[in-house]
């Protein structure tokens, strides 16, 4: 009855290692899938990046082939001279923006849905190109643009001082 007894503890334990082993085999097979997804989705990346055509490429070079070619300047007070603002589709959402902000002005700019508002920024800060006009701007560390999301921490100014403690 002795051996019986050792025979089955010896059984039930290893009964419970190949239970768990199977179990970390079950999680190690759902973590290679979603590596294995997480893979696909850069590799659609990186493909959709390169067979990515240029942006705006003919109306830049159109641009840079008229009079006037596209320019920034470094200067007092944020200034568009005849700006037009494109979509990366090639879609028109300002033409010919003539505008001056005097330095220590605040500005507001409104409008509907998708008519080139935060265009006209991301024209400002480059990530857009700029395919026409002048853009004569102060120096970046002599600019501020506040984001359309108010980004406001709740809580009293020493919750938000200490925090994480």
């Amino acid at each position: 009855s002795d051996v019986i007894s050792q025979y089955f503890v010896s059984t039930w334990r290893n009964m419970e290692a190949m239970a768990t082993a199977i179990q970390d085999l079950f999680e190690l097979t759902n973590r290679v899938g979603r590596l294995s997804g997480l893979a696909s989705r850069v590799n659609s990346l990186m493909k959709g990046l390169q067979e990515r055509p240029p942006v705006l490429e003919n109306e830049i070079k159109a641009a840079h082939d008229s009079d006037t070619p596209p320019v920034f300047k470094t200067g007092e007070n944020l200034e568009f001279e005849n700006v037009c603002v494109y979509r990366p589709d090639g879609t028109l959402l300002i033409k010919d923006l003539n505008l001056e902000v005097v330095r220590g002005s605040r500005v507001l700019i409104t409008g509907g849905n998708g008519c080139g508002k935060s265009s006209l920024f991301r024209v400002i800060r480059k990530l857009w190109p700029l395919v026409s006009g002048c853009i004569t701007m102060p120096s970046a560390r002599d600019i501020y643009f506040l984001t359309q999301v108010n980004f406001v921490p709740l809580g009293t100014l020493r919750d938000l001082v200490t925090y994480p403690l």
